[in-house]
C-alpha cells in the first residue's frame, strides 16, 4: 500500500473513532452518574419496564403526596413498576436529616416502607419540633423493631453513607428541590410526575 492509501486507512479509522465518541456523548444519562445508595431503597418489580426514581425530604409536603400516590401506583401495578426512593434532606427541615437516618436504620431490619409511612402520617407533628432520636425511637417501637439494633443504626456511619451516597447523585443530576423524579433515567415535569399513573399508562 502507497503512503497516500495509509494515510487515508489512518483518516477512516480516526473519523470512525471520534463518530463513535460523538455518539457515546449523546446518550448520557441518569444511570452514567454515581449510582446512589446501594442497594437503593425500592419498591415493585426490579425488572419492571418503568423505573420511577423519586429523591425525598421526609418533611416536604410534596413529598408526603408523592410517597402516598407511588405506593398506591406500585400496589396496582406491580408488576410492571418498580419506585427507587433517594434520600435529599433539606438543610431548611430541621428534622429531615434524621429522619433519613431513621428510615436507612429501618431499612436494616425490613420495614423502610412502614417506617416512611409513619414519618410522612406525623410530618405535621414533626416540624415544630426540635430533632429528636427519642422521636424515631419511639416509631421504631411502634413498628416493632429491635430498639437497639435501631439506634445503633441510627447513629452509624453506614446510615450517613448512604444518605451521602444519595446526595452525590442528586447533586450530579441536578436535584435543587424534593420531590425531584426520574422516569427511566428521564427527569419528569413536576405535573407530569405528579400524574405519574396517567403518564406511564395513557399510551400503554
Amino acid at each position: 500500500m502507497n503512503r497516500l492509501g495509509i494515510l487515508t486507512k489512518q483518516f477512516f479509522i480516526f473519523a470512525v473513532l471520534a463518530m463513535a465518541a460523538l455518539c457515546s456523548a449523546s446518550f448520557v444519562s441518569a444511570q452514567d452518574f454515581k449510582p446512589g445508595a446501594f442497594p437503593p431503597l425500592q419498591v415493585g418489580n426490579p425488572a419492571a419496564e418503568f423505573r420511577v426514581e423519586i429523591f425525598n425530604d421526609f418533611q416536604c409536603p410534596a413529598s408526603a403526596a408523592f410517597f402516598k400516590n407511588y405506593k398506591e401506583l406500585v400496589a396496582k401495578h406491580p408488576d410492571r413498576v418498580l419506585v427507587v426512593f433517594r434520600n435529599f434532606p433539606l438543610r431548611q427541615h430541621r428534622n429531615s436529616l434524621l429522619a433519613a437516618k431513621a428510615v436507612e436504620a429501618a431499612a436494616a431490619q425490613g420495614k423502610f416502607l412502614e417506617m416512611m409511612t409513619m414519618i410522612y402520617d406525623n410530618q405535621e407533628a414533626l416540624k415544630d419540633l426540635a430533632p429528636s432520636p427519642e422521636v424515631f425511637a419511639g416509631y421504631a417501637k411502634a413498628l416493632g423493631l429491635d430498639l437497639d439494633r435501631f439506634t445503633a443504626d441510627v447513629e452509624g456511619q453506614t446510615a450517613i453513607d448512604r444518605i451521602n451516597f444519595d446526595i452525590e447523585r442528586a447533586k450530579l443530576l441536578g436535584v435543587s428541590g424534593t420531590p425531584w423524579v426520574l422516569l427511566n433515567d428521564r427527569p419528569m415535569a413536576y405535573g407530569d410526575a405528579q400524574n405519574m399513573e396517567a403518564t406511564i399508562f395513557k399510551n400503554n
